[in-house]
């Protein structure tokens, strides 16, 4: 009779224990842990309550992976994480227009020349006319209108 209190005892210290890891967990770990919990209470439960005719080993494992699987599906409905994916999703969504706005840039040439336009150096240049903006910082963008590609002439510049 002594030793059947016993295994209550421990059943129900293992078990609080396993309830305490499981509630203090981060929020990306609570499955994994929830499913180790399980899997250990259920392997001591099942070690504890085995007849002492058959090998408790098997009972302890057979235990423990009904009670990890169980712990699983039980914690893939507590632990949802719609109102995460839904706010990865409208960020996802907000950097794909910025980018969007970014690159839009259509460039149409101007005018094309051959020698020094302004202050570039020597050699040939193109003239695009073009409706970009650039993002500086989260609270500022430049908008560009035009463009000027320079093809430097040979090594010794003529």
């Amino acid at each position: 009779m002594n030793t059947e209190i016993l295994k209550h005892i421990k059943f129900f210290g293992v078990l609080t224990f396993c309830f305490v890891l499981a509630s203090c967990t981060t929020p990306q770990r609570k499955r994994s842990l929830a499913i180790g919990a399980g899997f250990l209470t259920g392997t001591l439960i099942g070690a504890a309550t085995a007849p002492a005719n058959e090998r408790r080993e098997l009972h302890a494992v057979y235990w423990g992976g009904i009670a990890g699987v169980t712990a699983g599906l039980v914690s893939n409905y507590m632990y949802d994480d719609s109102e995460e994916i839904e706010k990865l999703q409208l960020q996802t969504q907000n950097l794909k227009k910025e980018l969007e706005l970014i690159q839009s840039a259509k460039m149409i040439q101007k005018k094309e020349g051959r020698g020094k336009f302004q202050d570039s150096s020597a050699g040939n240049w193109k003239l695009f006319e073009v409706d970009r903006w650039v993002k500086e910082s989260p609270y500022r963008l430049h908008h560009i209108d035009q463009v000027l590609e320079v093809t430097p002439d040979g090594p010794s510049g003529n």
